[in-house]
């Protein structure tokens, strides 16, 4: 299934949005090696880092450094596919805040 027959009444700049957000996370996870792309959205509360740690076999540490990297490769992902669709760089956090409000509206 695919997000316009998801979510069918968002208008087609919120789904263009949503096309970069899906690609920044598809080469995001592409990058993933250890089965940590359930935790790329999960707030940091709600990870129990020693028992992902320990379900990997990896030390708690490389746990939180392997998502710290994969957060911070998602993000940068993310602003270059939404580059591509706005007029100038000095747009991109505005079309990333509505793509996150058009994401929590749509939840």
């Amino acid at each position: 299934m695919d997000g316009r027959s998801a979510l069918p009444d968002l208008d087609l700049s919120t789904r263009t949005r949503l096309a970069c957000a899906r690609a920044a996370l598809r080469s995001a996870l592409g990058f993933n090696r250890r089965g940590l792309r359930d935790y790329l959205a999960a707030e940091h509360a709600d990870i129990s880092y020693a028992k992902l740690a320990l379900s990997l076999g990896i030390a708690e540490t490389v746990v939180k450094k392997q998502l710290h990297n994969l957060r911070e490769r998602y993000r940068w992902l993310l602003r270059d596919e939404i580059a591509h669709t706005v007029a100038s760089p000095a747009d991109i956090d505005d079309e990333i805040r509505h793509l996150c409000a058009a994401l929590a509206a749509a939840a």
